[in-house]
């Protein structure tokens, strides 16, 4: 009998040097009816469970054919759906471990196949696998690369103008999650171009952002430097210095505080005054003109 095998290779960004056979979970997949195009892969498009999955843990999918119910199909494979990692030998696989159910409840709830996650995976090259489920769904061996995890300074990344006192959000990214971060990071800035650094904060952060009060710590040679608290060889650092700059003397029409008349006081100015239901594109014309003259259009001081 010819045996149906589907290689599909992907690479993972996480992190951690060990893993157990704790790290997983499986799920039968509700449904009689499995999609032509449903293979077993890495990628598990609609059939995801809940979300959110653990910071670097490594989804998947697969048909099995259809049984009555979970119990139905447990006792055809022989057991219930299991998963055991082998670090050593960088193996995940996917097994049924028994006694298989003695007796099944008469309640159609159809199922057509598996998902769930596994990991955190150490770096390197893995195999996840099976050869336990049957023709045509049968063994199934999928290349895992594992990268190794990355932080990344979105902002401040160079050439930003900070001003003493204002409040800015520094973002960062972490490569082992996705649309979130649950990790436990640190924050440090430097003003000398990186040969010393401050604490931004005295604690860690779980989150890819931070509201940052903005020091009187006036340099050109500034540098933010986010770091995970777990493991401090996973570092990023901005790439380019940014400003801390003080005005000297108070800026009429700088609405934003940065110390600079610009297009971005320009534009709050613009939308408050569409707030205010200003829909005429000449009266915003006349708006500019008088802020151009005296900076704030709408103090009941300034001359029209």
């Amino acid at each position: 009998m010819k045996i149906q095998s589907i290689l599909v290779w992907i690479v993972v960004m996480t992190a951690n040097t060990s893993v157990y056979s704790a790290d997983w979970q499986v799920y039968w997949v509700p449904g009689e009816n499995i999609p032509g195009t449903w293979e077993w892969n890495i990628y598990p498009s609609h059939f995801l469970p809940p979300p959110p999955l653990p910071p670097g843990t490594v989804p998947f999918s697969g048909p099995t054919g259809v049984f009555g119910n979970s119990c139905y199909a447990a006792y055809d494979f022989g057991g219930i759906p299991t998963i055991t990692i082998d670090p050593k030998q960088k193996t995940i696989e996917l097994w049924f471990k028994p006694p298989a159910p003695g007796m099944c409840p008469a309640v159609y709830l159809p199922v057509c196949g598996l998902n769930g996650w596994f990991g955190p995976l150490s770096e390197g090259d893995w195999i996840f696998y099976s050869n336990q489920i049957p023709y045509p769904y049968s063994f199934f061996p999928i290349n895992i690369h594992v990268d190794p995890p990355t932080l990344t300074i979105l902002y401040p990344n160079g050439g930003e103008r900070l001003h003493e006192g204002s409040t800015y959000t520094i973002r960062w990214e972490d490569s082992r999650s996705e649309g979130y971060c649950i990790g436990n990071y640190l924050l440090h800035y430097s003003k000398d171009d990186g040969n010393s650094w401050i604490p931004v904060i005295p604690f860690n952060i779980s989150t890819c952002s931070f509201d940052w009060r903005i020091p009187s710590s006036l340099s050109y040679k500034c540098l933010i430097r986010i770091t995970d608290a777990d493991d401090p060889n996973i570092t990023d650092t901005s790439d380019d210095p940014f400003y801390i700059v003080r005005c000297l003397l108070p800026i009429p029409g700088d609405w934003n505080g940065d110390c600079y008349l610009d297009f971005d006081d320009f534009a709050i100015l613009a939308a408050a005054w569409n707030g205010g239901g200003g829909t005429n594109m000449n009266d915003l014309a006349n708006l500019v003109e008088s802020w151009l003259d005296c900076h704030n259009a709408l103090d009941p001081s300034c001359s029209n």
